[in-house]
């Protein structure tokens, strides 16, 4: 399973954000739905399993995000597919 654009535009926005980001963000920035952006990270989660990486974690009054380590790991899969 490979990701699709839009997946990759969320994953990214999490991987460079120092902090959460909320449903509210991802919604308004990128013009998705809230079923939407739940779909892809429900995509995003089943690709990063299959890499054997960390998923992305919801916190519900903050919103997304991933642990610093797990970032530069992502960072160079997502390179290695946009390459």
């Amino acid at each position: 399973m490979t990701l699709d654009q839009r997946c990759i535009v969320i994953l990214k926005k999490v991987i460079h954000t120092s902090s959460y980001v909320s449903l509210d963000e991802l919604m308004e920035e990128f013009e998705f739905s809230q079923r939407t952006v739940y779909y892809d990270v429900e995509k995003i989660n089943h690709w990063l399993q299959n890499q054997q990486l960390e998923e992305l974690n919801y916190v519900r009054s903050a919103g997304f995000y991933l642990s610093q380590n797990s970032r530069p790991q992502i960072n160079n899969k997502l390179y290695s597919l946009t390459s």
